[in-house]
């Protein structure tokens, strides 16, 4: 059975950072394996990553999907893995790590290929993009990172994100896409209560990673509660949580503070996307 000869993961904490309109940490893993005979493979093993922990906005909880695909949100406190798997040998849609049939760029075997190679080399960069002037961003991400083989932990790490920054109130917003141009998809809308009294509507948007800011005025949002009566919210400000592999958009909207949305309705450049039930975090 091939061996783990070394398996580098970053110092703890890693402090995030606020610049060039992001907020995020940045970190490496690597890995080296030895074969069980010279020229062997080392297909056995494979690396694992793990993610439980929050992101926040001004003391309020921001929902960070881990795989859109099948709507995973981060947990608080259970680790869950990082990402979307492949399905089979189909690569399509696939962001989580180390799976040997998907070269990726921020993420490769070699040494000598992809399907066989005793070294390993991943890149995340997890944090807040295109953040807004005059708010508060916090992080506290814990990883757990392994070697494994047909599924056993054979090494393995904990590291952790932690830190949070003010943006300036002065500061200029970043520039939008001027429309729904980036493939942005709704895949969630919950309510949480905001820290400073009243509640929050936050209607989530996947979208491109690296994309311009969402302009927030090209998507609607209507709200009801269970008598279906329309409920006043605030206009809406979009926080954006990516990685490098994919990015969704938070839309924040202010609501009453008796306010119990069961379902919102979405519409996007004008034209209605559809109707999304309203979930409390």
């Amino acid at each position: 059975m091939p061996s783990v000869l070394s398996f580098t993961t970053p110092a703890t904490p890693i402090t995030p950072v606020l610049a060039s309109g992001n907020f995020t940490a940045q970190f490496n893993v690597t890995a080296t394996f030895q074969p069980d005979t010279p020229g062997g493979s080392c297909a056995a093993l494979v690396y694992r990553q793990y993610l439980y922990g929050s992101y926040t906005v001004d003391g309020v909880t921001i929902p960070h999907y881990l795989c859109q695909a099948t709507n995973i949100v981060i947990s608080p406190t259970v680790p869950q893995e990082d990402g979307c798997p492949p399905v089979g040998s189909n690569c399509t849609g696939a962001s989580a790590y180390g799976y040997r049939q998907c070269n990726m760029t921020n993420q490769y075997y070699s040494n000598p290929d992809q399907a066989t190679g005793a070294n390993f080399w991943m890149s995340d960069t997890p944090g807040f993009y295109n953040v807004q002037p005059g708010h508060i961003y916090g992080l506290n991400l814990n990883f757990n990172g392994q070697i494994q083989n047909a599924g056993a932990t054979l090494s393995q790490a904990n590291w952790q994100v932690l830190g949070s920054a003010t943006t300036p109130p002065t500061a200029t917003p970043p520039s939008t896409a001027g429309g729904c141009t980036h493939n942005e998809t709704p895949v969630g809308l919950s309510v949480a209560d905001h820290p400073d009294g009243g509640r929050v509507a936050i209607l989530s948007l996947a979208r491109d990673a690296g994309a311009p800011a969402v302009d927030t005025a090209a998507v609607k949002l209507r709200l009801f509660d269970r008598l279906d009566r329309q409920i006043q919210a605030g206009p809406a400000t979009a926080h954006e949580i990516g990685d490098g592999r994919a990015a969704t958009a938070h839309l924040i909207h202010a609501l009453p503070a008796d306010a119990a949305p069961v379902k919102g309705l979405v519409s996007m450049d004008g034209v209605l996307w559809g109707e999304l039930p309203a979930f409390f975090i």
